[in-house]
């Protein structure tokens, strides 16, 4: 299927998958089903806008997963956390996912590393997807902050009732 150009597995966010093999009428707001798959319109707008406030505004990923639940927006995840396998809200690794996927621009890619030209619609132009692609490899500046500081009273207290360890934090 990948070397046809077509997508096994699940469908990703922007996307639906079209129900037929054959040529179908497509829904209000969604552009033909070319290799099997819908572009959703409202959630490929999103996903230009993340892209693009990732890779040339510097919005940080947990900054666009807000913005994705904000809009009511969630993952295609099937996993059950607890709460029944349902869609879930965005979290700074969902966003990380889409902010890798080549699919996005039109391409399959396999476990192997194979990469094809899908039958599919992009959503993104390669420009956009690359800039993105770019600052995820740069590396992240962080603060010079020591890796473990040290407390006075470290492991020595405890509730008295549960005997849970106490812990600091630092504010500044």
């Amino acid at each position: 299927r990948s070397r046809r150009g077509l997508k096994n597995g699940d469908i990703p966010f922007g996307y639906r998958r079209c129900q037929s093999e054959q040529p179908c009428s497509t829904p209000p707001g969604e552009r033909d089903c070319a290799g099997g798959v819908h572009v959703v319109e409202g959630e490929a707008d999103a996903l230009r806008e993340v892209f693009d406030r990732y890779a040339r505004a510097g919005a940080s990923q947990t900054e666009l997963a807000r913005y994705l639940n904000g809009l009511g927006h969630r993952t295609r995840n099937k996993r059950d956390f607890g709460s029944g396998a349902t869609p879930q809200p965005f979290t700074t690794w969902s966003v990380g996912g889409l902010l890798r996927n080549a699919f996005y621009v039109g391409l399959i890619c396999t476990k192997d590393g194979e990469t094809f030209d899908g039958q599919h619609a992009p959503v993104l132009s390669r420009e956009l997807f690359e800039a993105a692609q770019a600052r995820r490899a740069s590396p992240t500046v962080r603060p010079n902050r020591p890796t473990q500081r040290s407390y006075l009273l470290r492991g020595l207290v405890a509730c008295s009732r549960c005997g849970t360890a106490y812990w600091s934090e630092t504010l500044h």
